[in-house]
């Protein structure tokens, strides 16, 4: 309950809450009504909310507005002598307000002066010039003596009590003399003539509806507001929410007194969305002329929102007898079928007279009531029949932030922009509407490959529309600035740490019922800070994943190091959930996304240099390979590192991995590539058996880019290698690869030769797995050459051995080239029963195969050995290598 005094207050209705008395009212009714009827006790009661007011909260504002509006009262009533000390105490006030010491005795020097002008107004007459240029003088006086005590100097420093005190006193003293010499010499006359004031009521309205006073009032001025009984036209291209629009329309149609909201982040669409349903034929049908919209963006408390309802309504505030907001029920009871839409409400969700207003227009069963504001909940005091959609408002699909941006090209939708490019620019955005709305105006302007660059270049600062002045509804900046420096952040500051922790994770939190305890076990309450940030709309909650759209991301990674240093301790907790997982070989890591473990790593290796930490970042870069998670991102910036330390150890086993990286995802060419810069670095350092290893990655790099020739001499030099080290294992599998670049270059009976060769070798060595292999590889050689009888043999062979060491895999590919031969032999039924074991082995493997991710390569169960052969998983099932 407000506890300044009674003449400061707006009169309420008993036993309801009393509604804000300092904002629009006063400016309005207050100071109107002091130059209308009772100055003394309109001015006292600025006056007494100045001296309620404490000194860090301290806010003259409605003293420059009291001292201008005698200064048109004093006009309007013949007295101009006013405006000349009024503009000497607006000096005084406005120093007041900026004073850096002794700003309690500078506000009572300032208020004084303001009861002084007043007093000296109520004995105003035509024949005063000696007294005003008295007052001016001693007035100056005053701003002097202010503008000493107000400053930062010694001077003011060295003061004590009883010499502030001192000034002070002179100063009232001084005043006083100029009211008696008023008194004397000016016969005491209300003067002002009533009548013709207020016959010019429009005139004064205007101007004090001109009054600039600040946004750091509790209220805003009225000529701020901008309040208008007409509502926006609907946006005039609406693409991607048909479902929505037809929702909400049947909704408010379908349901009396519905009670509608639209949750969402800035910049997301919901103003376009609600005006296209305010605006709907079927809406209008249903409330004709009384569909009403109310922005709130500019409002501050309850008493701003019931003048901005009776403004919509076209209600004269002056001409109300009774309290605001009686005079709003009565408006809004008599009103009958309508519909409201308060647009933005999210500025006054957290202030309790505006919910007080919003629960009252919400208990007229006659009234819609339709909200938007960012923001995860609506006010939970109301009973909400639809929240639309239930989740919140998402950004556009790719194909509908297509249409919008090419809808809003000069030329036809069927522009030649090549498609994969703006695809690509707007998935960088995620489609969000107020994002895609830029970049087509943008587009006008620069060609699709400029406005990549641009983005590549600038990021979330690009998205400002060109030459309009900038504005939530023109800058992604500014919507994603309302929001976070909104006073539910201000006042949540482990809600802004967590939000720069989410902001390190491309994939957002996944899975985050298990993994947000973890990362945020340095919070004191992580679960408030999270449901703080969602009603900001800043990130986004689902039963699986917590995420940020792109542009908000990049907005605030855009001042790196301010971001990194906020949750620098917080970031080293994480690291070391990372770090641990990699060495203990944990599962939970996975669930992190291969994405986000990438990018942290690369972070902690920015902070984190030194080539025990790089080692880390191979060991992390092996972790990921090893459970399928494929990026170059981590392994890139470990190499960087690497270069910087000049290591060529790290070097080398990088470029490896990278190698082996790139091949599992298809790239051959950069498997190469890799591979090569690999070799070097391993034979300067001598180390032979991984120069070996690497040959025989090149050939198979080579040889799925069909270069054959260039294949057999990385496997014969591999095969030299391994021969020079005495490592049969390796021997052998470089003759089994050697034969394979033999049969693909149609040298049939050369690679049968080498293939039993190295069929020989692992036989000495008891190796049953390379043994099989090389039979099934020989096996397809004889098959080649029409051979099928052998070939048979060496398949059952193979069979056998597969089954002894149980390798599932390894009988499938038996099977089915068995299956093969018989049915080259025209052998259909034995051809058949071989194909169907075939399938009964695969079917074997399928579960196993699920379990992994697609796209990978894996190795069957059953398996063993290093050189046992590899399957490759696609969305459809599995193809054994090299059949």
């Amino acid at each position: 309950m407000d506890k300044r005094s009674k003449s400061a207050r707006t009169p309420a209705v008993v036993d309801e809450p009393v509604l804000p008395s300092i904002g629009n009212a006063v400016a309005l009714s207050g100071l109107i009504g002091m130059a209308i009827t009772n100055p003394a006790g309109s001015a006292q009661g600025l006056v007494s909310f100045l001296e309620s007011t404490p000194n860090d909260a301290m806010d003259l504002s409605y003293l420059s507005a009291g001292i201008k509006v005698l200064a048109v009262i004093g006009e309007k009533s013949g007295f101009s002598w006013v405006s000349g000390p009024a503009g000497i105490a607006l000096e005084i006030v406005g120093i007041v307000e900026s004073a850096q010491a002794n700003k309690e005795a500078c506000r009572a020097v300032a208020i004084r002066v303001f009861r002084t002008i007043h007093d000296i107004h109520q004995r105003a007459s035509s024949n005063i010039e000696q007294p005003v240029r008295e007052l001016e003088r001693e007035l100056r006086k005053v701003l002097a003596t202010v503008r000493a005590l107000s400053a930062k100097n010694k001077f003011s420093q060295a003061l004590h009590a009883d010499d502030i005190k001192k000034r002070t006193a002179e100063c009232d003293k001084a005043l006083d003399q100029c009211i008696a010499l008023f008194s004397v010499k000016a016969h005491v006359a209300h003067a002002a003539d009533f009548a013709l004031v207020k016959a010019e009521i429009g005139d004064v309205k205007t101007i004090v509806q001109s009054l600039k006073i600040e946004e750091k009032t509790v209220g805003v001025s009225l000529a701020n507001l901008n309040i208008s009984s007409t509502a926006p036209p609907p946006p005039a291209i609406f693409v991607g929410r048909d479902d929505l629009l037809t929702e909400g329309t049947d909704h408010l149609i379908t349901a009396p007194g519905a009670r509608l909201a639209i949750l969402g982040q800035g910049g997301i669409g919901k103003t376009s969305l609600s005006l296209a349903i305010l605006h709907h034929a079927r809406v209008k049908n249903a409330f004709a002329d009384k569909r009403y919209f109310v922005s709130c963006e500019s409002l501050k408390n309850g008493l701003d929102l019931a003048q901005a309802i009776l403004q919509t309504l076209d209600v004269s505030i002056l001409s109300q007898k009774l309290d605001l907001k009686t005079a709003l029920v009565q408006q809004l009871e008599s009103l009958g079928k309508s519909l409201f839409l308060f647009d933005n409400f999210e500025t006054l969700s957290n202030d309790s007279s505006s919910l007080t207003i919003l629960e009252t227009i919400s208990s007229i069963s006659s009234i819609s009531l339709f909200i938007n504001m960012r923001g995860e909940f609506p006010p939970p005091s109301i009973s909400w029949s639809l929240l639309l959609p239930a989740r919140g408002l998402g950004p556009l699909s790719l194909t509908a932030a297509k249409a919008l941006y090419l809808q809003r090209q000069s030329t036809s939708p069927d522009t030649n922009v090549p498609n994969t490019q703006l695809d690509s620019l707007l998935t960088e955005v995620d489609c969000v509407p107020l994002a895609v709305f830029i970049l087509s105006e943008l587009g006008k302007r620069y060609p699709i490959e400029v406005l990549q660059q641009r983005w590549m270049q600038s990021k979330t600062r690009l998205l400002k529309l060109p030459g309009a002045a900038s504005s939530r509804l023109t800058s992604v900046a500014i919507s994603l600035d309302m929001s976070m420096n909104s006073t539910m952040l201000k006042d949540h500051p482990e809600a802004v740490r967590l939000l720069h922790l989410l902001a390190f994770l491309p994939e957002g939190l996944p899975n985050w019922s298990i993994l947000f305890p973890l990362i945020t076990s340095s919070f004191e309450d992580s679960y408030d800070a999270l449901d703080t940030l969602c009603q900001t709309s800043l990130v986004q909650r689902s039963d699986h994943v917590i995420s940020m759209l792109n542009p908000t991301r990049q907005y605030l990674n855009s001042s790196m190091d301010t971001h990194r240093k906020a949750v620098e301790f917080d970031l080293d907790i994480v690291f070391k959930f990372i770090l641990d997982s990699v060495r203990e070989n944990l599962d939970t890591l996975v669930l992190l996304g291969k994405a986000n473990i990438a990018d942290l790593f690369s972070l902690y290796l920015d902070s984190y240099a030194q080539a025990e930490h790089v080692q880390e970042g191979l060991l992390c870069a092996d972790y990921l390979y090893d459970h399928d998670m494929l990026t170059t991102a981590l392994i890139d910036s470990v190499i960087i590192k690497a270069k910087a330390l000049g290591s060529s150890d790290i070097l080398a086993k990088a470029y490896e991995h990278r190698g082996k990286i790139l091949f599992s995802l298809n790239d051959w060419k950069g498997s190469e590539e890799a591979h090569c810069a690999a070799y070097p670095f391993y034979q300067q350092l001598g180390y032979k058996l991984e120069m070996a290893k690497s040959l025989i990655s090149l050939g198979n790099s080579y040889k799925l880019q069909s270069e054959y020739a260039k294949a057999e001499e990385s496997y014969s030099n591999a095969y030299t290698s391994y021969l020079e080290i005495e490592d049969q294992v390796g021997v052998g599998t470089s003759l089994v690869q050697l034969g394979e670049a033999y049969k693909m270059q149609d040298k049939y009976a050369v690679a049968a030769e080498t293939h039993i060769r190295a069929y020989t070798i692992f036989k000495e060595i008891g190796n049953k797995q390379g043994l099989a292999d090389s039979l099934n590889f020989l096996a397809d050689d004889l098959c080649l050459q029409s051979e099928y009888t052998q070939a048979s043999s060496k398949l059952e062979e193979a069979v056998e051995i597969y089954t002894q060491i149980d390798d599932q895999n390894g009988l499938a590919n038996s099977m089915s080239s068995l299956g093969k031969v018989l049915t080259m032999e025209s052998k259909y039924e034995e051809a058949r029963a071989k194909y169907q074991h075939a399938y009964d082995y695969y079917n074997r493997l399928y579960c196993y195969i699920r379990a992994r991710k697609y796209g990978a390569p894996v190795r069957a169960p059953g398996a063993v050995g290093a050189h046992s052969t590899v399957i490759t998983v696609d969305r459809q099932g599995c193809t054994p290598f090299g059949s």
